[in-house]
């Protein structure tokens, strides 16, 4: 029997590691363990917490890695897909929920990249390889700093200084990474803030823990030749804009967004925690998902109570411990990966799904100090 009411999120320790090209995960290690069945020559520095997709993982032998499995009251699973289709009305609603969690915690700059706008869409239809694309296209997403004090985040990089040209922009490209970094904004992310990464806008994440929430699609475009020691393939570049043509890289980099710069594009991109009330700091509102900062104090609780139309809250800890209670549920939380056999023995499991249809569920505090949970959502529906 599956759990009624509020699911708890118990980390596979094998499939929750993904694999990736860039070093880190130590942090990582310390929250779950490390990877259960390393493959040489890769580093593990992500955490899909929730996803109802699989990483996406050029030469990996694994094709399981980040996708979540659901577990039940009796240690069997199911992938999410399948979950949802036998049990979804209760769970999600008549939405999917195709928003995925992540931590990161690389210890190199990630490479420069860029995503899509809401304008590039019919563009990119032109593209063969990306009419079956199945994944959202605009892929937004927002980093966000961990408050765990322990980690120590370096410098990220997000748009533009000044107005460039085109020909600036493909020389900065051919010159290599140092060249791109002098022409974009240096940021530092102070704990619990974040930014939100607008389309078009060339980005990458400094070493550091952090979480991640995106909607599902893994569209984009890399500009570096090299990373992490290595070359990278002209696919690896440009993934499904890369059709053999000559003019390839130029024809990509029409879909950066050159027209806003400077301090307009970082002032857009912060997310400073703003209270919403005595539990709750906002974070992000966007079109596809939703992020705010609950923080219970001690011996405190917080009531989440479900809207009219109801939607399932994710809930992940960050610091503390303490349960997610309702009536037909009562789940331990804390900032510990548990595996099933842990989560059944006692220990607390990383988050828990509030299902669609809970009316009603309280977070208690039970440790020392304040309780901490990333809350992420669906958008609320207009009208």
């Amino acid at each position: 029997m599956f759990f009624r009411e509020v699911t708890p999120l118990i980390a596979d320790p094998d499939t929750i590691r993904a694999a990736r090209i860039y070093p880190g995960g130590h942090n990582l290690d310390r929250v779950f363990g490390p990877k259960a069945r390393p493959e040489p020559g890769w580093h593990y520095p992500e955490a899909w917490i929730f996803s109802p997709v699989a990483a996406i993982n050029p030469g990996s032998s694994r094709s399981d890695e980040g996708l979540i499995r659901i577990y039940d009251q009796e240690g069997g699973s199911l992938p999410w897909d399948e979950f949802v289709s036998a049990y979804g009305a209760g769970v999600t609603g008549p939405r999917p929920l195709r928003i995925i969690v992540k931590m990161l915690d690389g210890s190199v700059t990630l490479p420069k990249e860029f995503h899509f706008r809401a304008e590039d869409v019919e563009r990119l239809r032109s593209y063969d390889s990306v009419r079956t694309f199945g994944g959202n296209l605009t892929k937004p997403e927002v980093w966000i700093r961990h408050p765990d004090e322990r980690s120590a985040a370096g410098p990220s990089y997000l748009g533009f200084r000044r107005s460039i040209t085109p020909s600036e922009l493909y020389d900065a490209w051919r010159a290599g990474v140092e060249e791109l970094e002098g022409l974009m904004n240096e940021v530092t992310i102070e704990p619990c803030s974040g930014l939100f990464i607008p389309g078009g806008v060339l980005h990458s994440l400094g070493p550091g823990l952090y979480f991640e929430v995106l909607a599902d699609g893994d569209l984009k475009v890399t500009l570096q030749e090299r990373f992490a020691g290595r070359a990278l393939t002209r696919a690896e570049q440009l993934g499904l804009l890369d059709t053999g043509r000559e003019d390839d890289v130029r024809r990509a980099l029409e879909f950066v967004d050159r027209s806003r710069y400077g301090e307009a594009v970082v002032r857009d991109a912060v997310c400073v925690p703003r209270p919403v009330g005595p539990s709750c700091h906002e974070l992000v509102r966007s079109p596809f998902f939703e992020a705010d900062w609950m923080t219970v104090p001690e011996h405190g609780s917080h009531v989440l109570r479900n809207e009219s139309p109801s939607r399932p809250h994710i809930l992940v800890a960050a610091t503390g411990a303490g349960r997610v209670t309702s009536r037909q549920a009562d789940i331990r939380i804390g900032p510990h990966g548990s595996t099933y056999e842990e989560f059944v023995t006692g220990a607390p499991c990383l988050g828990a799904i509030v299902h669609h249809e809970t009316p009603r569920a309280e977070i208690v505090n039970e440790g020392a100090g304040p309780l901490v949970l990333l809350h992420v959502r669906e958008p609320r529906e207009e009208g």
